[in-house]
């Protein structure tokens, strides 16, 4: 009975506490992998999601957790989520030894996750992303392997078209770190030079361009650098020389 089963997600969604965050949901994330009906899988996302940010243990508990309602869920999660979710791999704990562990098992089970047939585009976006800023910090996998995972992401279709360029982004910035273009990807980004698409256009593009200087695209694209300040320049003085 339908009624029922909402009855007891909500009184679950409401018993959940600190002690018992992990047991409630991990049952929770085994009945959504069973739901058909839209109205209450979209209602068990957001309550799943509101628990994990709400009585997370840890940060990769939240992640993890996270990965499997992204996953399931796709794109019922809300964007902000999935935004929470960069940031706080991004902002770390300030222990750099703690934040080099929290990603390094976040680029393996994104790397991991990418095995699976069909992955939403939402949880994609979010793979590309952590991937490309802090794959060099992965320990057991080799960057030529984790360049030739993310370049396959192009062979996909997608449903929103900024999950491609989301995908040109991440090997940008892992050819960066590996220091060549390998040819295998140089053709794949060549192929997409003709794209309908002129944002994909443009990425690949300047994809292309960047690798001609190496030593100016690590320049340009750092490690690391996602949560650097911006020093602005409030007097223009950059402009002196025009006007």
């Amino acid at each position: 009975d339908e009624t029922l089963k909402r009855k007891t997600l909500d009184l679950l969604y409401k018993m959940t506490n600190p002690a018992n965050v992990k047991e409630i949901t991990s049952r929770l994330i085994s009945y959504l992998r069973t739901v058909s009906n839209e109205f209450i899988k979209a209602d068990l996302v957001a309550k799943l999601t509101q628990l994990a940010e709400r009585f997370s243990p840890d940060n990769q508990w939240f992640i993890e957790t996270m990965n499997s309602i992204f996953e399931i869920g796709g794109n019922l999660v809300r964007r902000e989520v999935s935004h929470n979710l960069m940031r706080l791999i991004a902002e770390g704990t300030e222990d750099d030894e703690i934040d080099k562990e929290l990603r390094n098992n976040a680029v393996l089970s994104y790397l991991e996750l990418l095995d699976k047939p069909h992955l939403p585009d939402i949880l994609i976006k979010i793979i590309c992303w952590v991937v490309g800023e802090y794959a060099y910090v992965a320990e057991d996998i080799e960057m030529e392997d984790i360049i030739e995972k993310i370049t396959g992401l192009m062979n996909n279709e997608y449903e929103d078209p900024q999950t491609r360029s989301c995908v040109i982004n991440a090997i940008t910035r892992l050819v960066a770190q590996l220091g060549y273009l390998p040819d295998y990807v140089h053709s794949q980004v060549a192929l997409n030079l003709t794209s309908v698409d002129t944002d994909v256009q443009q990425r690949c593009s300047e994809l292309l361009e960047l690798s001609e200087s190496l030593q100016l695209m690590q320049n340009v694209l750092p490690l690391d650098s996602s949560c650097e300040d911006l020093e602005v320049d409030s007097s223009l003085s950059f402009l002196d020389s025009f006007v």
